[in-house]
């Protein structure tokens, strides 16, 4: 026996609502992707959910498939009947504001958030894309290590060599600098120990958090 018809209405409870957004806007996705996929469709979809959350999805860049839309003249009457007097400094704004959203979006994303959208591909892909950057990020950080460590030893060079031996015998170690002495080689201990170790990449994983 069938399930009976359902009547659709707006879901009172919040949480079972946004169990169901959830759930309705990923097979609503899935269905995009299949359908650009088996038809050679061009697609352009864009959800806001009832807190305001931006989601989209497009089969190819987003922006060309606004500029394309706008030149039909029932979508341009559509996008204009609100707005009057359209004009390029409207459109650019429009297209400005989505690239905002997609840098966001990607923000987000690489935060570990809001990646209930992205299929297995893009997991990969963003998780990949961190993994350079945090490659980049260590390479920079030890170039700024070794600079400093290369200031710190010509420090204690210098200071060094500033005093004859004659001096070295007639000057007193006083506690002043002692102390000065053991915070200048701790400083270049401390940075020579910073340099982190580029060849073992094994040692740190990226785990994406889903859901």
């Amino acid at each position: 026996m069938g399930r009976g018809k359902r009547d659709l209405k707006k879901i009172e409870d919040s949480m079972s609502r946004q169990v169901t957004f959830c759930k309705r806007r990923g097979g609503l996705l899935k269905k995009a992707r299949e359908l650009s996929t088996l038809c050679d469709a061009t697609i352009a979809l864009v959800i806001f959910s009832s807190s305001g959350k931006l989601f989209e999805y497009s089969s190819s860049n987003m922006q060309m498939l606004i500029k394309r839309y706008l030149k039909y003249p029932e979508a341009l009457d559509s996008f204009t009947h609100s707005t009057s007097n359209i004009n390029a400094n409207s459109l650019d704004l429009a297209i400005m504001h989505q690239r905002y959203q997609n840098l966001s979006g990607r923000y987000r994303q690489m935060n570990g958030k809001e990646l209930e959208g992205l299929d297995f591909k893009e997991l990969e892909k963003l998780e990949n894309s961190l993994q350079r950057g945090i490659k980049s990020m260590r390479l920079r950080k030890n170039e700024m290590l070794s600079m400093q460590m290369e200031k710190c030893q010509q420090q204690q060079l210098f200071k060094q060599n500033s005093k004859t031996p004659a001096e070295v015998q007639e000057t007193p170690i006083t506690e002043s600098s002692s102390l000065e002495n053991d915070e200048l080689h701790r400083d270049c201990s401390t940075l020579q120990s910073g340099v982190i170790d580029q060849g073992d990449d094994q040692e740190n994983q990226i785990f994406l958090q889903l859901g």
